[in-house]
């Protein structure tokens, strides 16, 4: 008895403390594909909810991805920065950063982005569609870099704003892509980089 004890007991408590991530999306084809292929590589529970179901507190799952299109339902923006401010991992993907973020000002100024209408005199906000970007990793050591990513080749980089980045780095393409112009990052918060994307056939650049 005293031996099945010690076996069940940490079947128990690795049942208790399996981990949990939410998705929360307004579009889910991109979604269920990330869920699937989440499932393949982690022993996570996935659970997906539409921004509008998201009014509760948020604090039971560990990890929450967030990609929604439309602007933000108010109960859910509410939710997901208590949680992430709460020590929470949120993972904001593609288009929570998206043009109709716009309307939510509080949620820009949370995730640190800069947003302006397609008039503005200076940073008029923009997509590009069917592009082929190269994806350049100025931060090589890094785990979100390098787990699970091939690079195919080399590209020498030298940043005109920044001197720490002068070498030749890992890359890959992204082909038949899109991408969003003059999303700005709030000078004032700290960052860090990760890549940064080149696009050659029209001469500009992106850090992310």
């Amino acid at each position: 008895m005293r031996n099945l004890l010690i076996l069940v007991i940490p079947l128990l408590i690795f049942s208790c403390n399996q981990k949990k991530i939410l998705i929360v999306a307004d579009e889910w084809p991109q979604m269920d594909t990330m869920a699937d292929r989440l499932g393949e590589h982690v022993d996570y529970e996935i659970h997906k909810a539409e921004q509008d179901q998201v009014d509760f507190d948020l604090s039971a799952f560990d990890f929450v991805f967030m990609y929604v299109h439309e602007s933000n339902v108010r109960n859910a923006e509410e939710a997901l920065i208590e949680f992430t401010n709460g020590g929470g991992s949120l993972i904001v993907l593609h288009h929570g950063i998206a043009s109709a973020k716009m309307k939510n000002p509080e949620w820009l100024d949370f995730i640190g982005i800069e947003l302006f209408p397609r008039d503005h005199h200076k940073y008029p906000w923009g997509v590009m569609g069917h592009t082929t970007h190269t994806m350049v990793n100025l931060n090589p050591g890094h785990f979100i870099t390098t787990n699970g990513i091939t690079y195919d080749k080399d590209i020498p980089f030298h940043s005109e704003y920044d001197t720490i980045f002068h070498d030749v780095y890992p890359a890959f393409d992204l082909t038949d892509s899109e991408i969003f112009i003059n999303q700005r990052l709030n000078p004032n918060l700290d960052e860090v980089t990760y890549y940064i994307i080149l696009m050659e056939s029209f001469s500009i650049s992106f850090w992310v």
